[in-house]
């Protein structure tokens, strides 16, 4: 063999291995490119909306989804798409599906929605489950089906619960069907146990109709409670306040709010501190929700202060340091996979993430030196509690650009776009590089 024969074989078995080490392919043309494809080689759709200011976020989920687990399941079965939530697309999407943020959405390729994963992870195995309970539906009849029956008044209540329980698999606001069934049902099966157990699966809004029949019967929504995992009752909890603060926001009803605060302080019965803690939380959550800066500055100044600067960076680590040693201690159940960098730094993430997000709001919602002072304080404390986090880093550097002391705030995103470049993790070129320049140049 002749070595220019050789050498192409060599190259060839190296791009070879390369493709094989590859995980999702995402196509570079648009959405509807995307769909059309789709159609011709009858796989279904996976969107994945990106963050336009979160890098970190992005090149999380890029992580994941370069895994080589993915490879096969995804090229098979998927025509894979990106964009972010400030392109049209994302906009889009993020009205239609109910979708608060970045996250992936599975659809077919008359863009009904399969599945919905709000989040992302480096974690593929995440993506490779989302895939096959995506691929589990492809089968049924679409959910738009159901909503045009709807829309043109088909009200039967097996009908009715059908599309409740569909709507509530993938995470769509289904409170208008659920009462609209309650309505419809006859007055003899508004006691039933059965209907009980079902409406409390679907968590109603607070003060609706049918929150109000799920409630008729105290003594047994109480056995309901306790009779199911915990898992189910923290899930239908945290079902009813999501939706019930969103409705209370929509209509800037503020008796609704305290409701909602009120609620989700009771599901803190046995540790009353915390319990304080979330219903400050929503209450400052509506004030944002209703673009009321005043109070939502107000609200969160007395939050941050009280709830998180009065906690040690200590006392946290060893809340983390307690429950990975008892994870650790626990027997392994058969065949599973624990993921201990979660649990590791689980009250510290937490504590960091919710910091910098009081710190970023100050950044854009504050308007006096006073208040980006105080948001200082926080990023500080965050950095305490995470100091080579891109994110904290970034923030510190903004505010302290905002209270005129552009030096400090350079010096800090540079260390932000170093760090990136150490754990080859960045992109060049991105968020942080242009943040930089844009603060180094005056324009930021």
């Amino acid at each position: 063999m002749s070595f220019f024969r050789f050498a192409s074989v060599l190259l060839l078995f190296f791009l070879t291995l390369t493709a094989l080490g590859q995980g999702i392919e995402f196509e570079n043309g648009t959405w509807s490119d995307a769909i059309r494809k789709a159609r011709k080689q009858k796989k279904l759709l996976f969107l994945h909306v990106d963050s336009p200011t979160c890098t970190q976020c992005n090149e999380v989920a890029t992580k994941g989804f370069s895994n080589s687990v993915l490879r096969e399941k995804f090229a098979v079965n998927f025509i894979s798409f990106r964009t972010n939530t400030d392109a049209e697309l994302g906009k889009r999407v993020l009205n239609r599906y109910e979708m608060k943020g970045i996250g992936s959405l599975f659809l077919d390729t008359e863009e009904n929605l399969l599945f919905k994963y709000p989040a992302t992870t480096s974690y593929a195995l995440m993506y490779l489950e989302a895939a096959d309970k995506a691929l589990a539906e492809r089968n049924r009849v679409p959910i738009n089906v159901l909503e045009k029956e709807y829309v043109t008044g088909k009200r039967d209540p097996a009908f009715l619960r059908n599309l409740i329980e569909r709507r509530t698999q993938l995470t769509l606001a289904n409170d208008d069907v659920l009462d609209e069934y309650v309505r419809i049902l006859p007055p003899d099966s508004l006691r039933t146990l059965s209907l009980q157990t079902f409406l409390f699966g679907q968590g109603p809004v607070l003060g609706s109709r049918a929150d109000s029949v799920m409630r008729l019967d105290r003594a047994r929504l109480n056995l309901i409670y306790t009779s199911v995992p915990y898992e189910k009752a923290i899930e239908t909890n945290n079902r009813i306040i999501s939706k019930t603060a969103a409705k209370a926001i929509r209509e800037r009803n503020s008796i609704l709010a305290y409701r909602t605060a009120n609620f989700a302080r009771g599901t803190y019965d046995n540790d009353i501190r915390r319990g304080i803690k979330v219903f400050d939380w929503h209450l400052m959550n509506y004030r944002r929700g209703i673009g009321d800066t005043t109070g939502y500055l107000l609200a969160t100044t007395w939050y941050y202060d009280t709830h998180l600067m009065t906690v040690g960076v200590d006392s946290i680590r060893r809340v983390d340091e307690e429950a990975l040693q008892k994870r650790l201690n626990m027997p392994s159940k058969p065949g599973e996979v624990r993921v201990m960098g979660v649990v590791a730094r689980q009250q510290t993430g937490q504590t960091t993430r919710e910091l910098n997000e009081g710190a970023m709001s100050f950044v854009d919602m504050a308007r006096r030196p006073t208040d980006w002072g105080k948001a200082l304080t926080w990023s500080t404390r965050a950095l305490e509690f995470s100091p080579d986090e891109p994110n904290v880093m970034d923030t510190h550097a903004r505010l302290l650009h905002k209270l005129g002391r552009r030096p400090e705030a350079v010096e800090w995103l540079q260390k932000v776009v170093n760090l990136q470049k150490e754990r080859v993790f960045g992109t060049p070129g991105g968020f942080f590089e242009t943040t930089l320049q844009k603060m180094k140049d005056g324009t930021l």
